[in-house]
């Protein structure tokens, strides 16, 4: 059965081996599993959504899936995510990523295409994205998930 949750110490293992079949290496995996949600099959990793807050914001730190997982099921899973930081009054969710089809599946998210200059001081100073924000053709993406009211 499958069940969508938050990896526990327990998972770190799993965790590390699921992102290493990917040739992935999520660095402090053993601080950060907390903010990993992952989808379980029979105790198999299937999916994991990993993120990084600072102040009111948040920078997705990675977003794996096997093939084995369908549209549908991805879409079920990635929706639970913005769920969840909405609930933890999470303002705007980062991403950055060189795969311009990811940036396909992430606007149908709401997620939009911004320059550097906008990204919030508190994700500028992550070190993940300082890490990342270099790459070659790296694009940055933005989801709104509050929107800031106007006072005027």
């Amino acid at each position: 059965m499958k069940q969508i949750r938050f990896a526990t110490k327990a998972d770190v293992e799993r965790l590390k081996t699921f992102f290493g079949q990917a040739r992935m290496k999520e660095e402090r995996l053993d601080q950060l599993y907390g903010n990993f949600m992952i989808l379980v099959d029979e105790e198999q990793i299937q999916a994991a959504v990993g993120y990084e807050q600072a102040g009111n914001d948040a920078l997705l730190r990675s977003c794996l899936f096997t093939p084995t997982v369908d549209k549908a099921t991805f879409l079920h899973f990635f929706e639970t995510f913005l769920q969840y930081m909405k609930e933890k009054s999470i303002e705007q969710l980062y991403l950055l990523t060189n795969s311009p089809q990811s940036v396909t599946i992430f606007k149908f998210f709401q997620f939009e295409t911004v320059e550097k200059d906008v990204v919030s001081k508190e994700i500028q100073t992550l070190e993940h994205f300082c890490k990342n924000v270099n790459q070659p053709n790296v694009i940055i993406l933005n989801c709104q998930l509050f929107t800031k009211l106007s006072t005027d």
